[in-house]
């Protein structure tokens, strides 16, 4: 389904052109949207966060891996760095998808970093309606200043929106802030997990079997906290370990976030969460709908350990 036509090239090579690629990105996107700052979400930060993934990275991957031929060429360096470049332009607009329409999106930012639990979507729409302190509009979004920022079952979402109401009861157990769902100020009910000005998903709050998913604005209040965990390089602690019913909701999240590659015990729940969910369900969701508009995270689910679950 996607680019056959490989090269082999030393892991530290890959590493350093992905993070050549992401920091041009993280550059291109404060370009486009300088209202980040603003809400407290730095360009130094970001690149400062892509390096240290960058170092931890490398030592999980094996020597040699398997690149699709058009994100490197070979021959020159400067041939490399235009190729950067075009690839960055190109993912940029499938990835961030600044569409045309310039379509009025929200983001709710807490005068006070307070998370209110809910126990479903509505319950924390109402919320938002109801702890309203002011707001700012920029460019094609709204920032709007609440007392607290809702938290609610990602299922209760999920069973709102006909695309994954199937999908609820699997992913039961995880809780995500609002501000993972994109949504529109024209349309008020049109929320979406995987639309096409997603994030990633990276920053999660790990405590008492309790894994609750925060965009990078909340989980800065967090990153000196025991209980923070980055889904890259896990609780800032290295020697503390998710207890197995934690880290078979970070799997889930994983496979939701597009993540191909993971370590043996996480291959082991997955395995297990694919069989019991059903295999063709699970694999349409991750290859049709989650992969849908990322190239590059398509191109590393080939001959993944994913790849070879649903093929098995």
């Amino acid at each position: 389904m996607y680019g056959k036509l490989t090269t082999e090239l030393d892991a530290g090579e890959v590493v350093e052109l992905d993070k050549l690629q992401y920091e041009a990105r993280v550059k291109e996107i404060f370009e486009k949207l300088p209202w980040l700052e603003k809400v407290g979400i730095t360009k130094a930060d970001c690149l400062k966060e892509i390096n240290i993934i960058a170092h931890r990275i490398i030592n999980d991957l094996p020597q040699k891996l398997q690149v699709p031929k058009k994100e490197i060429e070979d021959d020159q360096t400067v041939e490399v760095e235009r190729e950067v470049k075009t690839e960055t332009q190109r993912e940029t607009q499938l990835e961030v998808q600044e569409d045309n329409a310039e379509r009025d999106y929200s983001i709710s930012v807490a005068t006070s970093i307070h998370l209110q639990d809910c126990d479903t979507l509505e319950e924390a729409v109402k919320l938002i309606a109801k702890s309203l302190t002011g707001g700012q509009r920029g460019k094609g979004v709204s920032l709007h200043w609440v007392n607290a920022i809702p938290v609610l079952p990602l299922k209760s979402y999920l069973e709102s929106d006909p695309l994954y109401n199937t999908y609820a009861s699997i992913f039961d157990g995880i809780r995500i802030s609002i501000n993972i769902l994109e949504f529109s100020n024209s349309v008020k009910e049109d929320f979406k997990l995987l639309g096409s000005h997603r994030m990633d998903f990276h920053h999660l709050l790990v405590k008492d079997s309790k894994v609750t998913l925060l965009t990078q604005n909340e989980a800065m209040h967090y990153y000196n906290e025991p209980d923070y965990y980055n889904l890259t390089l896990g609780f800032l602690d290295l020697k503390k370990k998710p207890k197995a019913d934690e880290l078979f909701k970070i799997v889930k999240i994983k496979f939701l976030n597009g993540e191909s590659h993971y370590s043996t015990e996480e291959i082991t729940l997955l395995r297990i969460w694919i069989k019991g969910a059903g295999v063709e369900k699970m694999q349409k969701l991750f290859v049709e709908m989650i992969l849908n508009g990322y190239p590059k995270k398509a191109a590393r689910y080939q001959n993944s350990p994913l790849q070879q679950i649903f093929d098995s």
